[in-house]
């Protein structure tokens, strides 16, 4: 039902239409750490980020997006504190994708499977 419900979105339409797409991106890179920390400002040490992107995909228009899958269930936090918790994941994921790939996104979403919702950030 979860995968009917995604493939049954706008976004699983958009994918099966999309130019592109890579799933379980891994990356690594080296950052200064004034990219990645607001109370680094100035400083230009070097900080190793490491992640793996679940999926994103280049629309027909050529603009990217960002998607991470979640299993959290928004009964036990509000949209606010979801995004409080699991925003910045997605500023670093897209610094990371800009980076190292040369790839802008231009929207950002997580979908919850369990409550089968997408939110954008």
């Amino acid at each position: 039902e979860t995968v009917r419900t995604f493939l049954d979105s706008s976004y699983g339409r958009e994918i099966r239409q999309a130019k592109e797409i890579r799933r379980e991106l891994s990356f690594v890179g080296a950052f200064p750490a004034e990219e990645l920390f607001a109370d680094d400002a100035g400083d230009r040490r070097p900080v190793m980020l490491q992640g793996a992107i679940d999926l994103i995909y280049r629309r027909a228009d050529g603009e990217w997006v960002l998607m991470d899958y979640k299993t959290n269930d928004l009964s036990r936090y509000s949209v606010g504190d979801f995004l409080a918790k699991y925003g910045r994941q997605m500023e670093l994921y897209s610094a990371a994708l800009k980076r190292i790939y040369g790839i802008d996104v231009k929207e950002r979403v997580f979908f919850l499977t369990k409550t089968k919702d997408f939110i954008g950030y």
